[in-house]
């Protein structure tokens, strides 16, 4: 009961929403864009929604940074439009954040960078609407256009800053975790700013205007059965106008296993092997879970490692699987699979319990 519905039937709610702030039987010029640094995961569910959008007859523009190209492959999508921008690199990011530099002063940075080339590609372009991810409206603050939030994360705080910054509630909040909330984000902001500030900013809106008046709705991502943060769930149900769950919006319920899992499943049938089980760990680079992999053999099972840092390990490769295929979408569906071991982020986790696969979760950082 907690599988959550396929995607092919909720991304197009993503597309309804859309079309209830225009008129009867007209098209959009929509924006679409996620956070654009150490947010592979998030690029990737943003560019779902602009493929249903433009598939739904929308005119869709994309906003990506350049390495997106590499790491996601070009849409294929008639009427979405990519625009590419060049911003501080994941690399860039990382090193310097694990080096003591603050999130917030990093995000003011990519700010101050990616503001201008903004501005100056959208000049003299029209847009009726932004769907955007609800971590990084600032473009779209910025530009002063109607949004809508999409939830990329699954930050417990989350439910905390649908309070302060959408002033919506559910039954029987802590009032303790807001009020820690604010005193956190105020302090930040005492200190050091908001990681949506920008010295490269002309925006004439206020944050408070735009929370309050330009924005039409927050789409959450799983079903009123199953969500993260579970939280989620009865806050949703409180506020039906300006809330709505749009299920996983990265699992493809249309997906099938790659072709290189039929050999695979093959294989293991005529073998002592006690099933498969898909070793993924997100989008940003992690060591070589070698011990797992050790512990999935001692248990019978054969790995399909999806893990950059394992390719060219012959010991992992004598017991294990190292596709080519990186769909992890698709190698959830391969028969035979009995476990789906994930870092915890929002999207892996849906897409798990999607195609109802037991998970073992390895978190790493964040939201995890």
């Amino acid at each position: 009961e907690a599988r959550l519905c396929p995607a092919a039937r909720w991304l197009p709610a993503v597309a309804a929403a859309a079309l209830a702030v225009a008129p009867l039987g007209s098209a959009l010029d929509i924006l679409v864009y996620a956070k654009f640094v150490r947010a592979s995961s998030h690029q990737l569910a943003m560019r779902r929604v602009a493929e249903a959008l433009a598939e739904a007859g929308h005119s869709v523009t994309l906003l990506e940074p350049e390495a997106a190209a590499a790491r996601l492959g070009e849409p294929r999508t008639e009427g979405l439009t990519v625009w590419r921008l060049r911003v501080m690199d994941d690399a860039s990011y990382s090193a310097r954040f694990q080096a003591g530099e603050s999130f917030q002063r990093l995000s003011q940075e990519v700010n101050a960078q990616l503001l201008p080339e903004a501005r100056a590609r959208v000049h003299g372009r029209h847009f009726d609407l932004a769907v955007v991810d609800a971590l990084y409206p600032v473009l779209a603050r910025e530009l002063a256009l109607p949004s809508l939030h999409v939830q990329c994360a699954s930050d417990p705080d989350a439910i905390s800053g649908l309070w302060f910054h959408y002033g919506l509630t559910g039954p029987n909040r802590d009032k303790t975790s807001n009020m820690r909330f604010a005193l956190l984000w105020v302090m930040s902001w005492l200190f050091v700013g908001s990681h949506q500030d920008s010295t490269a900013s002309s925006a004439t809106l206020s944050w408070g205007d735009y929370y309050q008046h330009h924005v039409l709705a927050l789409l959450v991502q799983g079903t009123p059965r199953f969500a993260l943060p579970f939280e989620a769930v009865p806050v949703v149900a409180a506020h039906p106008g300006r809330l709505a769950f749009v299920g996983s919006l990265t699992a493809r319920s249309g997906a099938i296993p790659p072709a290189e899992a039929a050999d695979l499943s093959a294989k293991i049938e005529g073998s002592a092997s006690g099933g498969l089980a898909l070793v993924a760990f997100g989008t940003n680079p992690n060591p070589c879970p070698l011990a797992i992999l050790e512990a999935l053999h001692e248990v019978g099972l054969t790995a399909i490692i999806l893990v950059e840092a394992c390719q060219g390990n012959a010991e992992v490769a004598a017991h294990h699987v190292l596709p080519t295929s990186r769909d992890q979408s698709a190698w959830l569906r391969t028969p035979g699979l009995r476990l789906a071991v994930v870092h915890g982020g929002l999207h892996s986790l849906h897409e798990a319990v999607g195609v109802g696969v037991p998970v073992a979760f390895v978190p790493h950082e964040g939201d995890q």
